[in-house]
């Protein structure tokens, strides 16, 4: 599914995902995590020195963090989420996940 199909499924979906079944649905940016380049291209960058800024750890963080925050209290759901806010809808540049928890 496209990153915009995501986006728009977690804006429409989620309030009837609430209120059917319990499940809050939030759309994730989980940042540069991977580097998806071809194979002798990632090598040659990886000898330069060049990661990508964020690691697989920060990536799974955003991600859990609206569950956590849920946990809290603090439900943030039909949105999606740059850097740990709600966000406009816009295009989406790194990967999308969408997180779901059930109430």
């Amino acid at each position: 599914m496209a990153k915009a199909a995501l986006n728009m499924m977690t804006r429409t979906s989620a309030q009837e995902m609430l209120d059917s079944d319990g499940i809050l649905m939030t759309a994730v940016d989980t940042g540069w995590i991977t580097d998806e380049r071809p194979h002798y291209t990632k090598v040659r960058l990886m000898e330069e020195g060049f990661h990508a800024p964020l690691d697989l750890v920060d990536g799974a963080a955003r991600v859990y963090d609206p569950i956590v925050m849920g946990e809290g209290g603090e439900d943030q759901y039909g949105v999606f989420l740059k850097d740990y806010k709600p966000s406009p809808c816009r295009r989406v540049k790194g990967a999308l996940s969408v997180a779901a928890f059930r109430r």
